[in-house]
């Protein structure tokens, strides 16, 4: 019973009403100074909403016994018409299902020319292929219909957001990505502070159904302060956990500069230097090649001695598997100027831009790599080191490039599966 009480309802089977109690409790808890009772809350919601199945349950098992002694008679008279008829179902089922199998993997040359059709546009240009795209979305194709959506996206004459949202509604009730890029369009874009607040509501409704990138937008905008309905988690724990679901969502080094920043509470250099060192052995050789990358190149490095970007990448170059791969030469190369051993820095900078040109790529995709690694050949040269991270960060700047960087994993995410 504790659960009923603790969201100040009577038992009952009605999930919708127990979903209200559980919001209006919710309304009520300041989930910073107190996220334990966010924790009890969820908890009571969740064995509420178990109770209420096995109340629905033991309500229909009353009913099924209340009724079983009427149906026996009609049992007796139906099993007779079942027998006499038994043989003609199972041949004219046999016969389906032969149809059935026949024509499963056949695909309708039609269809699959639309999807093709579909798939091929970049940008939303009218002509033919749109054409074929609009028909199959507005047949209900959910695949054409996030496609769509895609498509309104990109950056230029064709972007509108209108149609993104338009089209984002029609999949949303098969998808939880639709849905949720609706709901961030209907929170960013609404002209009203009633689209504002539905677009808040359904990004917490996506939360409460465990959806990461909804925890991630979410947590965002309780760090920014820009939600209009009360906080129901804290806003940390909602983005590790969106880093636990997807490391690519919110990402080790974003989490890393909270922890050493003190974004979430005071700084705690520990906790950042933990995160990093499990990072760093995870997803051989790529997050060991990453951690290091980012030590050795961040303006200041309080977090580990300066030696231990080498012992990260030293390891992957000495394997004859990774030996010859750019980047991670580029990264020893990097890893040896932290140390300030520019000279070794200098001579493996000269390998990493020989690897690089071996590479066989793109000529614009050579160009430009060529010259950040000739530029860092540079430095190297001139006794500096090369620094693309900052250890110390203004906070809301940094949540703002985080929350654009989750909106773009969205549209991503999109892109992927339209």
């Amino acid at each position: 019973m504790q659960c009923w009480q603790r969201l100040g309802i009577s038992p009952t089977q009605d999930k919708t009403l127990i979903e209200k109690a559980y919001r209006d409790a919710l309304a009520g808890i300041d989930a910073l100074q107190h996220p334990q009772d966010i924790d009890a809350l969820v908890q009571a919601r969740d064995e509420a909403l178990v109770q209420a199945d096995a109340l629905s349950q033991t309500k229909a098992t009353a009913d099924n016994t209340t009724t079983q002694s009427k149906r026996w008679t009609l049992n007796l008279v139906v099993w007779g018409a079942v027998v006499v008829s038994l043989g003609f179902i199972m041949f004219r089922f046999s016969s389906h299902v032969s149809e059935t199998v026949a024509g499963r993997d056949t695909v309708d040359p039609a269809l699959a020319q639309q999807r093709q059709a579909c798939n091929s546009l970049e940008l939303p240009v009218p002509g033919d292929a749109l054409d074929s795209c609009i028909a199959l979305a507005d047949s209900g194709d959910v695949d054409a219909q996030k496609r769509l959506a895609w498509l309104y996206t990109q950056e230029g004459e064709t972007q509108d957001w209108q149609q993104v949202f338009d089209w984002l509604q029609k999949a949303k009730h098969h998808d939880k990505l639709s849905r949720l890029i609706s709901s961030v369009l209907l929170f960013v874009k609404g002209e009203s502070e009633e689209d504002k607040v539905a677009g808040e509501q359904g990004i917490m409704q996506l939360s409460h159904e465990g959806f990461a990138p909804a925890d991630a937008y979410l947590g965002v905008m309780y760090f920014l302060d820009r939600n209009t309905q009360p906080r129901f988690a804290n806003p940390l724990w909602m983005l590790e956990k969106a880093h636990d679901a997807d490391p690519s969502l919110v990402t080790v080094f974003e989490l890393v500069r909270i922890y050493s920043n003190g974004f979430a509470g005071p700084a705690n250099l520990d906790k950042a230097r933990q995160v990093l060192q499990q990072a760093a052995k995870r997803t051989y050789p790529d997050n060991a090649n990453d951690v290091a990358w980012f030590l050795a190149t961040m303006d200041r490095n309080p977090l580990t001695p300066p030696e231990y970007p080498l012992t990260l990448i030293k390891p992957v170059i000495e394997s004859p598997e990774y030996a010859d791969n750019f980047a991670y030469v580029d990264t020893l190369a990097a890893a040896y100027a932290a140390t300030g051993e520019f000279d070794k820095a200098e001579q493996i900078q000269h390998r990493a831009i020989a690897l690089l040109k071996e590479a066989g790529e793109d000529e614009q995709w050579y160009a430009d790599q060529s010259e950040t690694f000739t530029e860092r050949l540079s430095q190297y040269q001139n006794g500096e080191r090369p620094v693309y991270y900052h250890f110390e960060l203004d906070r809301d700047e940094f949540f703002d490039n985080l929350k654009g960087n989750i909106e773009n994993w969205l549209l991503d995410k999109l892109g992927d599966q339209g």
